[in-house]
């Protein structure tokens, strides 16, 4: 009857079925993403408890995993090498602790800054200075000028001898340096008891 009947339909190009599609796509990856990594981080955890759980002091090899049985047995073996050492330098420190206070002469060793590092109870004796020198520097041991002067040379890599009045008492103080490397790293300070002497000096000089 002379219409016209017109048919349609709408057609996507590539580009456009992949842009519809996209904003679905990088969801569900999010999602996905989101899921391994949180039954990666569960597994990740439950292999390496045991690795954390390990006693270093005291490995249990047989409780491990056996791919690094290798490790634990050589923190074994470094454990025990320590110990051997921990022990032998305990025994030297106990053997040179009963011989330095066994000595009739004081025996002080201090570090560069002055601190105390080792004494004997003859040198807290000789020095009048109490029952402890652990803490501090040793001028707290004997605050005289002739000390400090001691002290303070053998620090500066000079061998000094000076004598100190305490009390009723005369000490000669032997000062030497200690080097390590041409470095000074500390003194050594030696007392003597020269009481009797000086005074025999003393009475011959008068006589």
């Amino acid at each position: 009857d002379g219409s016209i009947l017109r048919l349609s339909t709408s057609h996507y190009s590539k580009m456009g079925l992949v842009m519809d599609t996209l904003g679905v796509v990088l969801a569900i990856a999010v999602i996905l993403i989101a899921i391994g990594a949180l039954i990666a981080n569960r597994v990740t955890k439950a292999i390496i408890r045991p690795i954390n759980q390990i006693d270093l002091n005291e490995p249990d090899i047989e409780k491990n995993y056996e791919e690094i049985l290798p490790l634990l047995r050589r923190i074994n073996q470094q454990n025990a090498r320590i110990r051997g050492q921990m022990e032998n330098l305990s025994k030297q420190q106990n053997e040179f602790r009963i011989i330095t206070e066994n000595m009739a002469e004081g025996l002080i060793i201090i570090d560069r800054d002055m601190e105390v590092l080792t004494y004997n109870s003859s040198a807290l004796k000789m020095l009048d200075a109490g029952e402890s020198a652990e803490t501090g520097t040793v001028l707290r041991l004997n605050r005289s000028e002739a000390f400090r002067q001691a002290v303070t040379g053998a620090l500066a890599g000079r061998h000094l001898q000076t004598l100190l009045n305490v009390n009723e008492s005369i000490c000669e103080i032997i000062a030497n340096p200690v080097y390590d490397g041409g470095q000074v790293t500390g003194a050594i300070l030696i007392i003597l008891d020269v009481t009797e002497k000086e005074r025999g000096e003393a009475l011959r000089r008068e006589f």
